[in-house]
């Protein structure tokens, strides 16, 4: 995935502050952003337990991991009917809930439900993916979601420790732009 910075003939459209819950349209233009907001699931370190007793092999998800895809599925539906087919690119801001987490322990989860709600076929056509943490508000996820093609994004710190942020996506201002 291409970063550039934003050029005075781009409008930065920040991933946070997408939570208006208005569901998308199922006929979106090709290449827009597919915008969602969803509870942030369990670290993996959670989700998972080993299988216990006789005979029992293997891993199972917990009951947290349970509870947060039935909800988070059911806060994706009102959201969006769209579903994308062929090869995209997502781009999330997770609001941090513990300075020790790891960003990477919350994606996994995250495109299982994608695919689990038709959103996208399978995440072996995820080509590309951002991940930040961003500052803490009411445990949500914000994702973008695209179909793949150019995008220009930036990173922007929230902290002089860097320690939180936000993932900008920087769109053209015109059709031709888009074009180009």
């Amino acid at each position: 995935m291409t970063v550039r910075r934003p050029t005075s003939s781009t409008t930065a459209r920040p991933l946070a502050g997408m939570e208006t819950g208005a569901p998308a349209s199922s006929s979106i233009k090709a290449g827009a952003p597919i915008f969602l907001t969803l509870p942030v699931p369990p670290s993996l370190n959670r989700a998972f337990a080993n299988s216990r007793g006789k005979g029992k092999r293997g891993r199972t998800k917990t009951r947290e991991a349970i509870d947060w895809k039935l909800y988070a599925g059911h806060v994706l539906r009102a959201q969006t009917s769209v579903r994308l087919t062929g090869e995209v690119l997502v781009v999330m801001n997770v609001e941090r809930k513990s300075a020790t987490a790891d960003v990477d322990n919350r994606v996994k989860l995250l495109f299982d439900l994608l695919v689990t709600e038709g959103v996208i076929t399978d995440d072996r056509f995820i080509t590309g993916f951002a991940t930040a943490w961003s500052p803490k508000h009411s445990d949500k996820v914000h994702l973008a979601i695209m179909p793949v093609g150019p995008v220009a994004i930036s990173f922007q710190p929230s902290e002089k420790t860097g320690a939180v942020g936000g993932w900008i996506i920087n769109a053209p201002n015109s059709e031709e732009e888009e074009a180009a």
